[in-house]
């Protein structure tokens, strides 16, 4: 259960047990209904089926790999990625898929994803003029080396249309 405004909503986990800072997760309203969670890879990716005002959408929340980790560690995740993606595009669920793909646009692993489904980046489209401009935070990473947007919020081509605004919150924890 969670505190304060957000007791009466839902918040599904994975690969967080005693560690706060590692895993992944989705907080639903209490207006959202969950049809169906998964557990893709633990701590990494984790996909939700859930009801909004009748309209059925596929949630996913994922932690990409980052530089770190082996080529064959990293080319399995995206494989894995894909190929749930894959089994979502041939059931005609819309689609949102966000997170930490620790890889700015352009790079050959968000290339990759984008090109091979049917998602779009909000960040392209609702300000392309800020595509490379960091959601990190700089104080906080100054150990990172990458430049441009590692967090993304993609969404299947049906929903395109629903992105209005997407904005960076540079006051918020975390």
């Amino acid at each position: 259960t969670l505190p304060g405004r957000f007791s009466k909503w839902t918040f599904i986990n994975s690969g967080m047990n005693k560690k706060v800072s590692a895993g992944v997760g989705i907080l639903l309203s209490p207006k959202v209904e969950i049809i169906d969670s998964t557990e893709i890879v633990k701590g990494r990716i984790l996909s939700c089926k859930v009801s909004i005002c009748g309209y059925i959408f596929q949630i996913l929340s994922c932690y990409c790999p980052d530089e770190s980790y082996s080529d064959e560690y990293k080319s399995q995740f995206w494989e894995i990625l894909s190929k749930h993606l894959g089994s979502l595009d041939k059931k005609k669920l819309r689609k949102i898929v966000c997170g930490d793909f620790n890889c700015p646009p352009g790079s050959t692993e968000y290339q990759y994803l984008v090109d091979n489904s049917d998602l779009s980046d909000c960040w392209l489209l609702s300000d392309p003029a800020n595509l490379n401009t960091s959601t990190l935070k700089h104080e906080m990473t100054e150990d990172i080396k990458i430049s441009g947007k590692i967090d993304h919020i993609l969404v299947s081509h049906d929903l395109v249309d629903r992105a209005q605004r997407v904005m960076i919150d540079h006051d918020a924890d975390g």
